[in-house]
């Protein structure tokens, strides 16, 4: 997991915490800019770790791509994942406008292979993952369909080694929903799939109600894992407007994460994708 660190603030706790509660040896922490002894100082005396200051002459987005091109020749077998801290202003429209910056690195990296992009949110009055430990840890992947996407996700989701992880559907046709139902059999996936009707075809809404009840059910963390299949870079502009919905519906709640798993443009079709045994 690498962590891409501009301050010491309540947004790099929040992140710290969750990484920590997942995998604390697996951890390389990043400041993109000019060395700073005090920040340094700062981060060893906060969470007992070194932070690496690299360069940033080349822009924040082509220095972010090179430390993680630099990680992934270290470990070229291991699948990466970057995780953006994320402070919330208040007024989320405001926050939107003002902090760009987590934007881009996030649109910039999803289109790096072998990468999971990890958004770590911190809202206003969020007393999770700080005051209390980790005791369950929940993982949602929401399931358009059964292809590459679904299956990297909940491969990635597996690897967070979560105490629950669930999948879902959100069905907004009957005959589509028996269709996804049909082809999750066929694939035998090792986990039940939840089908949640939506009359009015909207796919955010009710997953942010799916999350809500996990919380109020008693989770310290849930993760939202969504597999994107990254179209070419002519096709971005139709690119998986659903997922880009989720992400700025959830970006607000607070203990809740957003991974974003991408995965290449099929050059088969979706029966061909085996989800079964050793895969998984």
């Amino acid at each position: 997991m690498l962590v891409l660190v501009r301050r010491v603030d309540e947004g790099l706790d929040r992140a710290m915490a969750y990484i920590n509660s997942i995998a604390p040896d697996r951890i390389r922490c990043v400041h993109l800019g000019t060395p700073s002894r005090s920040l340094a100082a700062a981060f060893w005396a906060r969470y007992g770790k070194e932070v690496v200051f690299e360069s940033a002459a080349k822009g924040l987005v082509r220095s972010a791509r090179a430390a993680v091109h630099a990680m992934h020749s270290r470990h070229p077998d291991r699948t990466l994942a970057v995780v953006i801290p994320e402070v919330i202003e208040a007024s989320k429209w405001w926050h939107v406008l003002r902090h760009n910056r987590a934007l881009r690195l996030k649109a910039a990296l999803l289109f790096e292979r072998e990468v999971v992009v990890v958004n770590v949110p911190t809202v206003p009055a969020d007393e999770t993952m700080i005051l209390r430990t980790v005791r369950r840890h929940v993982v949602v992947v929401p399931v358009a369909g059964v292809h590459a996407g679904t299956r990297d996700a909940l491969t990635f989701a597996r690897l967070l080694q979560p105490t629950e992880m669930r999948a879902v559907h959100i069905a907004g046709i009957t005959d589509d929903a028996d269709a996804v139902a049909r082809a999750w059999r066929d694939a035998e996936v090792p986990i039940a799939l939840e089908i949640i009707p939506s009359p009015l075809r909207e796919v955010a809404a009710p997953l942010r109600a799916v999350v809500e009840s996990i919380r109020d059910d008693g989770a310290d963390i849930v993760t939202v894992v969504i597999g994107e299949v990254v179209p070419r870079w002519y096709q971005q502009g139709l690119h998986n407007h659903h997922a880009l919905a989720i992400k700025r519906r959830l970006l607000f709640e607070p203990g809740v994460a957003v991974a974003s798993v991408s995965s290449e443009v099929e050059r088969k079709a979706a029966p061909d994708v085996t989800f079964s045994g050793s895969r998984l």
